[in-house]
């Protein structure tokens, strides 16, 4: 797929330390606006972001939603218009998956839903922790995650914390990249961490499909 057809999002909140990713579910509306809404409610208020499975703002994350989704829609071609109300058969609402981390001196925390992952390495890139609420699974278009209808919210979200000082490093991944970096060794997750760039990554990972599967692209 094209990047613009990437639904992952992500938000850093440098002031208050804190960091999201969000994975827009490929089979939901508009997945992507509403993966970035849910990560930049977090980093602006990471003590006060989800209780019970609830996102304490919902319906101003909802609402924000649909004004972006009433905006796309009056720019649709015929062509996307049709594919939207094919899609609307499907879902009428956008999900996606969460990992959200802060840290502090004394420790980290993490709230999670879905097939997304948060890493925990020590100095030798092995994995202490991961955190998901859908650890081993198979991942599918339809894992737990938050909805922009709140009743259709799936899953229950994770909150997990740890001590700082046994951690080197932090990962967050969303779902395929997590499984990937769970099988691989430490000399692959040492690569992976030295990418800068989104130019560096699509070149890495074409090589390394590359080489498992020469006849067949990524």
């Amino acid at each position: 797929d094209s990047y613009s057809q990437c639904a992952d999002r992500f938000a850093i909140g440098k002031e208050k330390k804190c960091f999201a990713i969000a994975d827009g579910v490929g089979e939901s509306l508009f997945p992507y606006d509403w993966a970035e809404l849910v990560c930049e409610d977090f980093i602006a208020h990471p003590e006060l972001f989800c209780v019970d499975n609830k996102l304490i703002r919902e319906k101003n994350l909802i609402d924000a939603w649909d004004k972006e989704r009433q905006k796309r829609i009056e720019n649709l071609t015929d062509t996307e218009r049709f594919l939207y109300e094919m899609g609307l058969e499907k879902a009428d609402f956008a999900a996606c998956t969460f990992v959200g981390l802060c840290v502090n001196n004394k420790q980290w925390e993490c709230q999670a839903i879905g097939d997304s992952y948060l890493f925990v390495l020590d100095k030798n890139l092995e994995i202490i922790e991961s955190v998901a609420s859908q650890k081993g699974e198979e991942f599918s278009n339809f894992p737990e995650y938050f909805a922009s209808q709140a009743e259709k919210n799936h899953g229950k979200t994770i909150k997990v914390c740890g001590d700082i000082n046994k951690v080197t490093y932090f990962v967050l991944l969303t779902d395929a990249i997590s499984d990937w970096f769970i099988k691989v060794d430490t000399e692959k997750r040492k690569e992976l961490l030295a990418i800068s760039d989104m130019q560096l990554s699509n070149a890495y990972f074409f090589k390394t499909a590359s080489l498992a599967s020469p006849t067949r692209p990524p």
